[in-house]
């Protein structure tokens, strides 16, 4: 406007010790603002600096708000889309545990079948060779059945319905039926078998055959696999407890081969 300001009192807006804003009032006389003035203006300068300072309150607020309703959606989201994986891999595992039940039935039937006429022939076949033919097709079938159910283990294991089921066990049965399953693959491979059992090993022990048999089954197989040249050796020990000898405190299975050592233990 052309006019010259001579008078200016200015009053900061303070929040907190923090200046925020200044209040200034000007005049084109001199000397225009006395104490007076000063005091009655300060009072609208605070009640400025708090009505500013309640703004800017409210709106990170509202931020706060926004941001914290957008976190809750994408959390229900997230739980939403959970829950519908969860349900897909309920529905998923239910499917495979009926196939798996299903297809483990269509195989029993007809391996039981050669199983039975196994123990038919037992009776009939007397000639040696034959006859130990017959143990290793006897073997065989009986193996065969353990696969099908580590089948069903699996599933019952992600389903955590794993169950043991100890029985009194004949392991030198065991570990005659091994020899009979994996001859001719040792034979194959010009090896040697060695079983070595210790004396004080018991004749029968309580626990869970296929288990056991799993167990074994792998550890031998994968001696064998691995081994070239040489001997498989199978070797079971044990440690009886001194103040009951029908108890064993632990049992050691181990599979050793020139090339390494592969070694299982079960407490009994």
């Amino acid at each position: 406007t052309g006019m010259e300001l001579r008078s200016i009192m200015s009053i900061p807006f303070r929040v907190k010790g923090e200046v925020i804003g200044v209040l200034s009032l000007v005049d084109t006389s001199p000397d225009r603002f006395t104490e007076d003035d000063l005091r009655l203006v300060e009072p609208i300068a605070a009640a400025a600096a708090s009505a500013v300072e309640n703004a800017r309150l409210y709106a990170m607020a509202q931020q706060e708000i926004a941001e914290r309703k957008r976190v809750e959606k994408e959390l229900q989201k997230a739980k939403e889309d959970a829950e519908e994986a969860q349900r897909a891999a309920e529905s998923a595992n239910k499917a495979k545990s009926e196939f798996l039940a299903n297809m483990s039935h269509e195989i029993r039937t007809p391996m039981n079948a050669v199983l039975g006429f196994t123990e038919l022939l037992d009776e009939l076949i007397t000639e040696p060779q034959q006859k130990s033919y017959l143990d290793a097709i006897k073997a065989g079938g009986k193996n065969l059945l353990m696969l099908i159910n580590d089948i069903l283990d699996l599933s019952k294991i992600e389903a955590g319905k794993m169950d043991i089921h100890a029985e009194p066990v004949n392991l030198k049965v065991i570990f005659q039926e091994l020899s009979q399953i994996f001859q001719v693959k040792i034979t194959e491979k010009e090896l040697k078998w060695i079983v070595e059992i210790a004396s004080r090993f018991p004749d029968s022990v309580l626990l869970d055959e296929v288990r056991l048999r799993q167990v074994l089954f792998n550890l031998i197989g994968n001696a064998i696999k691995f081994t070239d040249q040489g001997y498989v050796k199978l070797t079971a020990k044990t440690t009886v407890l001194p103040k009951d000898p029908s108890r064993v405190d632990i049992m050691t299975f181990s599979s050793e081969t020139l090339a390494k050592s592969l070694r299982m233990s079960f407490w009994c």
